[in-house]
């Protein structure tokens, strides 16, 4: 209600300005600049225009979280793999944030990639919680490499992963998770919210 109220605020001060052009151009000026006059004109009205369109477009994602399509349907296991190195500063905040999903059939594998700061001792905290599992990599062996550790020993039907600087929204993985339940099609799920056809499936 508040961003319709707001939409239609901002509309008209659109209007108000395109009038207070042509009217300040054409009435309160000795010799009104036409080019001045014409693209100040044109450029509110393609401002009003491209406004009063992208009103009109409505994520459809959010249909789909209207409607509860996966209530009956047994959820499945899903791991979450994060590969971190020397990220003390943010690594709990990541961690935090899935464990507080609210998709709760879940495992969550953290690899960590010989971090040299306190990123180890951080980790300790969650080791011993249910449905964490720490691995602690004496060597660097990168990023891609980490999580196929992690891959190795994951127990889930689907994969989620995410990067040690994020915050996972709450609802995140529950949004991903019913796109692969509602559609056995899909392959993969990205943030993007774009649909790409791999090899025509």
């Amino acid at each position: 209600m508040k961003f319709k109220l707001a939409s239609h605020l901002l509309k008209i001060l659109i209007l108000v300005s395109l009038v207070v052009i042509i009217v300040g151009k054409a009435f309160f000026t000795n010799s009104p600049n036409m080019f001045l006059l014409i693209y100040g004109i044109t450029v509110t009205s393609v401002i009003f225009l491209t406004f009063s369109i992208s009103l009109r477009y409505k994520d459809p994602s959010i249909k789909i979280r209207e409607k509860d399509l996966t209530r009956g349907i047994e959820k499945p296991l899903i791991s979450c793999i994060l590969a971190v190195k020397n990220d003390e500063k943010i690594i709990a905040r990541c961690i935090d944030s899935l464990i507080n999903s609210d998709y709760e059939n879940k495992e969550i594998i953290v690899v960590n990639d010989a971090s040299t700061d306190k990123t180890k001792e951080i980790l300790k905290n969650y080791n011993n919680l249910h449905g964490i599992t720490i691995i602690n990599l004496n060597k660097n062996i990168g990023k891609k490499r980490a999580i196929s550790e992690g891959l190795r020993i994951a127990k889930g039907e689907i994969f989620v992963f995410t990067d040690s600087d994020c915050v996972v929204a709450s609802d995140a993985i529950s949004r991903i998770i019913e796109i692969f339940m509602i559609d056995k099609k899909v392959g993969a799920v990205s943030g993007l919210g774009q649909l790409v056809v791999f090899l025509g499936r």
